[in-house]
């Protein structure tokens, strides 16, 4: 493993030596926990910091372990029409959204059905590496699409995030949470019109009752804090209104409260040696 860049500098010359070597390079699919080859001629997102790089016969055993995948192409699923729902129907908030569970008519509908269903096949631990991979490019590029088409629905922009953070489009994801956080900003309780997933997985398994908009917030703040900077450290005392409304809504875990609490300690310090 290296880092692909340091500050603003891109290290291409060391992924070009590396080729000199016989070493292919890969990143990281963050939501497969699986490596794909990777481009250095193709536009990467910004927040990628760190390649891998192997020889043949060594990604030919990481591929029959699972570990890599050889390629990065999309697979369409299969037609099924109650995928998503059966899923939903599952989860601790399942309840909350009874009212959208079969109401949505949009015209686009049948393509965030097939996004939401290949996301889903594509956290399957029953499916290969490479058919995961490939679900989850689909999703990827049709979101894509929709968003190019001025997709509004707070519900599929809340699942898009999700999938394009564990896509590896980490730009991407973070500037559909800013906007989301935006919407709640100026409308404080939008319209909830299909099914979705919550930006932070741990949020299945949490019943926001008849707290559905705070539920959906906090996970959407809870998201931007994880996800904005490689560590709340660089971020000072900006992250800090967030951590104190997710305290307020309830819905903070452990690992949070203790982000939370070294933030809180890590000002103060710094407070105190200006002092």
């Amino acid at each position: 493993m290296f880092e692909l860049k340091h500050g603003n500098n891109i290290n291409l010359p060391l992924i070009h030596r590396f080729h000199e070597l016989g070493y292919q390079t890969y990143r990281l699919i963050p939501g497969l926990n699986a490596l794909v080859s990777f481009d250095p001629s193709q536009a990467f997102d910004k927040y990628r910091l760190n390649l891998f790089a192997c020889k043949t016969d060594k990604a030919q055993e990481l591929e029959t372990n699972g570990v890599i995948t050889p390629s990065w192409v999309e697979q369409a699923p299969l037609p099924d029409s109650t995928l998503a729902q059966d899923t939903i129907s599952q989860l601790a908030y399942a309840s909350a959204l009874d009212n959208v569970m079969h109401a949505s008519t949009s015209p686009t509908q049948d393509i965030y059905q097939a996004i939401f269903n290949a996301y889903l096949l594509s956290q399957s631990a029953d499916e290969n590496m490479t058919i995961r991979a490939a679900y989850l490019k689909f999703a990827l590029t049709r979101m894509q699409d929709l968003l190019a088409k001025g997709e509004a629905s707070i519900a599929r922009l809340i699942t898009f995030s999700r999938i394009a953070f564990d896509a590896g489009e980490r730009s991407l994801g973070i500037s559909i949470l800013v906007h989301l956080m935006n919407i709640y900003r100026e409308q404080n309780e939008p319209v909830i019109d299909d099914l979705l997933l919550p930006a932070v997985k741990r949020y299945e398994q949490i019943d926001p009752e008849s707290r559905l908009h705070d539920w959906l917030t906090s996970s959407i703040a809870e998201q931007y804090i994880l996800k904005h900077a490689f560590s709340t450290y660089f971020t000072g005392a900006k992250t800090l209104p967030l951590f104190e409304e997710l305290a307020r809504w309830g819905f903070m875990d452990e690992s949070m409260s203790r982000r939370h609490q070294l933030l809180k300690s890590h000002l103060s310090n710094k407070q105190f040696n200006k002092v």
